[in-house]
């Protein structure tokens, strides 16, 4: 998948929706890779070279976030030539936790969309989908440079919890009861 542009326009109207979407269809691929740039970046403190965004893009999997276990949710703005997605969250079902859960994955917003209440917004399509799916909880990991999504989660009252995973990247652990 050719991925040539990082960023999007920023003349894009105001106005946006969220709405599920499948995970593996071009609108969300896309989206999922401007979400990957931005962590790699962050992680590294650097422009990640192309070659290795492919790479480390490749080697995520998103399966999970598709039903029946899962869902996948594209926030979308009014391009000027149809709408564009500017936004994404997933929950998948956790088959290892002690009661239903879902874990909350793929979270991002466009730097050009933010504080516009898309993440809000995302996080409560997500939820509502772990809620239908039967979760009481949901989880998620994260780093502790992704001030912005930390912020979001405190604000929605994710709370600290021992680490469920042992993914090299993660360094919090969070959830909700929902």
């Amino acid at each position: 998948m050719a991925h040539a542009d990082r960023s999007l326009p920023t003349d894009l109207a105001a106005t946006w929706r969220v709405a599920e979407h499948p995970v593996h269809a071009p609108e969300s691929e896309a989206i999922l890779f401007r979400y990957y740039t931005e962590v790699s970046d962050r992680f590294f403190g650097h422009a990640t070279p192309p070659d290795d965004l492919a790479a480390g893009f490749a080697s995520q999997h998103s399966t999970g976030l598709a039903a029946p276990n899962g869902s996948f949710h594209l926030a979308w703005a009014d391009g000027h030539d149809g709408p564009v997605a500017v936004g994404c969250a997933g929950v998948e079902l956790a088959h290892d936790a002690p009661e239903p859960t879902a874990e909350l994955r793929r979270v991002f917003v466009d730097p050009a969309f933010r504080g516009r209440g898309i993440a809000t917004a995302l996080l409560d399509a997500a939820e509502s989908a772990a809620r239908d799916r039967g979760a009481l909880v949901v989880r998620l990991d994260t780093r502790h440079d992704l001030v912005e999504a930390l912020a979001l989660y405190a604000r929605r009252g994710y709370v600290d919890v021992p680490a469920f995973n042992d993914d090299r990247y993660a360094q919090r652990w969070l959830a909700l009861r929902i």
